[in-house]
């Protein structure tokens, strides 16, 4: 059976944080990247497919659509007031 990966990331301009959740809900993995996109590229492709990603909409939000999108199955920038 294959375990689908939810990714979740909190960014900032210095640092991100991150977190993967597998779909039974365990935390499989947390850790503090910088914001850039070489660093997080690495760090999405340590986490097996299939796998989602998901951060809030923001000033980084379209820049990180662009060069994040490819190295993810699924990936959902929500709008934090409506949630």
């Amino acid at each position: 059976m294959v375990t689908q990966h939810f990714i979740a990331m909190d960014v900032h301009c210095a640092f991100c944080e991150m977190a993967v959740m597998t779909g039974s809900g365990t935390i499989a993995h947390r850790q503090t990247i910088n914001t850039t996109i070489p660093e997080l590229v690495a760090a999405l492709e340590g986490v097996r497919r299939p796998k989602k990603l998901t951060f809030e909409e923001g000033p980084f939000a379209d820049w990180l659509t662009r060069n994040l999108s490819r190295h993810v199955d699924e990936l959902v920038v929500c709008e934090p007031r409506r949630n």
